[in-house]
């Protein structure tokens, strides 16, 4: 049975599409846990403070995790332009970030949805999101065959 599943795993991890996918979906729970994660302790921290205040600065620790992994594990980015991609990386989150925000303040603040229930809620959609920011923006990789 071990051997089996190794071997599933092998062959998914060989097609490289389907790596850069599964390791993106694992790298994205783990953005997903430091975003959650980081809003709970901020919570626990600074009960009285506006939970959208924290939900922000969940966001933004959450924002450098995945800018770090998604370039080094996910993408592979061989760019030598750091900056360049670093602030698309940024905008594109910025933009999700903002969707985030929006969708966070509806569900909690406006809906009276408890706030790690929307927090899970607004992730999803955000990760989705994020992965095709990514992959065909941030990280897009060049076509060799065409001229810069």
């Amino acid at each position: 049975m071990f051997q089996f599943i190794h071997q599933k795993i092998t062959n998914i991890l060989a097609d490289d599409k389907k790596r850069e996918l599964v390791v993106y979906l694992i790298f994205g729970g783990l953005t997903t846990l430091v975003s959650i994660g980081s809003l709970w302790l901020l919570l626990i921290l600074f009960p009285q403070t506006d939970k959208n205040i924290l939900n922000a600065f969940s966001i933004i620790i959450a924002v450098l995790f995945a800018y770090v992994t998604n370039r080094t594990y996910v993408f592979k980015s061989t760019s030598k332009n750091i900056l360049q991609e670093s602030l698309k990386f940024f905008g594109s989150r910025a933009f999700s970030a903002g969707l985030e925000m929006i969708f966070f303040y509806v569900l909690e603040t406006l809906l009276k949805v408890d706030a790690m229930i929307s927090k899970i809620i607004v992730t999803v959609v955000v990760i989705i999101v994020n992965y095709f920011t990514s992959k065909f923006i941030v990280f897009k990789k060049k076509d060799p065959s065409k001229p810069e």
